[in-house]
């Protein structure tokens, strides 16, 4: 079985994130004017299970099947996402409101390091070597600064 190219995926992620922040400022806004319906105080958790589950998927493919190697601040991300869906799955299971307050000091942590900003990691086409033709990617974003 072939593997998913990563321009599909990348434009999966792409409309899953557009989404979500329609989403988010949805939210945002039901937050600020106090109007927030019943229905969504029942979905959040999962959704936000749903969120950190993706986001980790993601992380996967591009390094386990697309091959581009990880930077230093994108493990920060990781290490910082990884575990939110296990807290976010067992906090929707058991309708545990008060996760945020684990939740949201490890979303802080990976907020706090940017993508693509570490000379770490190579591209997977030219392993030995990135020159500026061909700069290297780190989790599949492109940046100057890899």
């Amino acid at each position: 079985m072939d593997a998913v190219p990563v321009l599909v995926v990348n434009r999966f992620l792409g409309i899953l994130a557009l989404v979500a922040l329609a989403i988010t400022v949805a939210a945002t806004v039901a937050l600020v004017t106090r109007r927030v319906p019943p229905w969504a105080r029942d979905v959040a958790l999962p959704l936000a299970t749903a969120v950190a589950l993706v986001t980790t998927l993601g992380s996967l493919y591009y390094s386990e099947v697309a091959g581009y190697p990880p930077c230093t601040l994108c493990w920060y991300q990781r290490i910082a996402i990884y575990p939110q869906v296990i807290v976010l799955g067992v906090a929707a299971l058991r309708r545990d409101r008060q996760v945020w307050r684990t939740a949201v000091p490890l979303a802080a942590v990976g907020a706090a390091s940017p993508p693509g900003t570490s000379s770490s990691s190579r591209s997977p086409r030219s392993p030995a070597r990135a020159t500026r033709r061909t700069r290297a990617r780190c989790c599949g974003w492109r940046s100057s600064a890899c």
